[in-house]
């Protein structure tokens, strides 16, 4: 493979096992309450790192290249607000995330998204070729990145 191929792959690993599995006690009823006192700091720490990495300028992950990683970053960053962490304190992340939430695709999915949690399935419809297209773009980009 290619240095962007393990790049990729470098950042899908980072948030997968430092960054989403740092929320876990957040979400998780059963975790110890020293755990879940914890996790706020761990996620800071890490989310540190990710500003630290965006702080260079680049637009996405991998520079000028939009990639599935972008997407899985857009995801967990957007796990700071319900646990009231925010993003305020990483203005390079909080701009990346302002980015991939701007993209047309991204806005479908979520709107159709919203409507299937609000019990409005039947507005989902509206939106669902946004959002099987939003899909496709994201399964493309890995499948380029996988022939890397």
């Amino acid at each position: 493979g290619t240095m962007e191929r393990a790049r990729l792959q470098e950042h899908l690993n980072f948030i997968a096992s430092e960054l989403h599995n740092a929320f876990t006690p957040l979400f998780n009823n059963q975790a110890a309450e020293v755990e879940k006192n914890a996790a706020p700091d761990r996620i800071a720490r890490r989310l540190d790192e990710v500003e630290a990495m965006l702080a260079d300028g680049r637009p996405y992950l991998l520079g000028e290249s939009f990639s599935v990683a972008d997407i899985y970053l857009f995801v967990v960053a957007g796990w700071t607000k319900p646990t009231n962490i925010g993003l305020d304190r990483w203005p390079h992340l909080r701009a990346h995330f302002e980015r991939i939430a701007a993209r047309p695709a991204v806005q479908a999915a979520m709107l159709a998204e919203a409507f299937q949690v609000s019990g409005h399935p039947e507005l989902m419809a509206q939106y669902r070729d946004q959002a099987i297209t939003a899909f496709r773009f994201a399964q493309r980009q890995q499948r380029q990145h996988d022939a890397l």
